[in-house]
């Protein structure tokens, strides 16, 4: 089973990814978080194989919380959300330690696909 941690201020963006996830038999939702702040401390507490956090949030944003949590986690696969509208450059996302950034209008099996790979690729 893969452990996910989801991360998004929006509560529709959270419920959406736990319905997505619900769905399949292999990935199964630890914990879900609002900001980068509490990514930090649920990546602590749970040790989630998979981290999807959203690039723009309160408090502490995704690309500040990925390098905080890539410090702690080195090989912990993080997956970034973003919306077409932000103007974060992909560059960013990676050299902040990121491994994919996903558009949130993409549809789930890119998701789904993506997650399944990342773990493939981090348990060698």
């Amino acid at each position: 089973m893969i452990r996910v941690v989801i991360v998004d201020d929006y509560d529709m963006v959270r419920r959406s990814l736990k319905w997505l996830f619900y769905r399949t038999d292999d990935i199964e939702v630890v914990a879900v978080g609002t900001n980068g702040h509490e990514a930090l401390t649920l990546c602590q507490t749970y040790l989630p194989d998979v981290l999807i956090m959203d690039v723009e949030m309160p408090a502490l944003n995704g690309l500040s919380a990925t390098k905080r949590i890539r410090a702690q986690f080195a090989t912990m696969p993080i997956i970034l959300l973003s919306n077409f509208a932000e103007e974060i450059k992909t560059d960013d996302i990676f050299l902040a330690g990121a491994n994919a950034r996903l558009i949130k209008e993409g549809s789930g099996e890119e998701i789904l696909q993506t997650i399944r790979d990342l773990v493939r690729l981090s348990n060698g």
